[in-house]
């Protein structure tokens, strides 16, 4: 009979859970829809430069130079990009939870999921329309466009009614609103700002691999380089 009281708070917190669980599955969804696989691949690149640029510094007390600062982000590895990249979505879903009502944050991902919504998501995406934010060269496009995008023909009559439905739906205004926004340039520099808290420090192998491409850093001469290089072969 003891375990009655348990059973029923269990019973009781259960729908709770659903819930609230239901509401972070609808905001971490919205978030993932804003940051596109080809926003992931600019971001990705900015913080590869970024890193790059504090190597600088430890690759000049080895006595060089970094003389192509693209080519040298470009060969780093995706870990050093990694916290930039998982402390965006966090904090957009974050946000979302914050800014946006829970009805709404449920109706815009019913609709984002809808043929309709991830036509227009589509469309928005290929075309990096309606940019929201800015922060180093990189831009955020809308999840949705402002409208239908009737003169495009891409939305069947019915799939056009049901976005004229929910754009002029409360949701669709709280996803437009400066709130909703959640000031995405701060999130994309603290985003950024994520690569600075990353020791300086690679590992041997891609340490030797960046040194010994041509052009890319550069030593007073061969014996140089190659003693650095052979110094960290000794630590593989």
């Amino acid at each position: 009979m003891k375990r009655l009281p348990v059973l029923a708070l269990f019973l009781v917190l259960l729908p709770m859970q659903g819930a609230y669980a239901s509401r972070l599955d609808d905001a971490e969804y919205i978030a993932a829809q804003q940051i596109s696989d080809a926003f992931v691949l600019t971001l990705r690149a900015a913080a590869a430069t970024r890193f790059a640029a504090r190597l600088e510094r430890p690759l000049a007390k080895l006595g060089g130079r970094v003389v192509d600062p693209e080519r040298l982000a470009a060969m780093l590895p995706e870990s050093v990009s990694d916290p930039a990249v998982g402390h965006l979505h966090k904090a957009l879903a974050v946000g979302y939870r914050r800014a946006v009502p829970d009805e709404h944050l449920t109706a815009i991902a019913a609709f984002l999921r809808s043929d309709t919504g991830t036509m227009l998501h589509a469309v928005v995406v290929e075309r990096q329309q309606a940019v929201a934010a800015r922060a180093d060269g990189i831009t955020i496009p809308r999840i949705l466009p402002e409208g239908c995008l009737e003169d495009l023909g891409v939305l069947t009559e019915q799939e056009t009614e049901s976005c004229r439905t929910f754009m002029a739906s409360p949701a669709a205004e709280a996803l437009r609103s400066p709130v909703a926004g959640i000031e995405l340039v701060f999130l994309l520099q603290a985003s950024l700002a994520q690569v600075d808290r990353i020791p300086i420090q690679l590992n041997a192998s891609y340490m030797i691999r960046i040194l010994e491409a041509d052009g890319v850093v550069t030593f007073p001469n061969r014996v140089a380089r190659r003693n650095v290089i052979d110094q960290l072969r000794q630590q593989q």
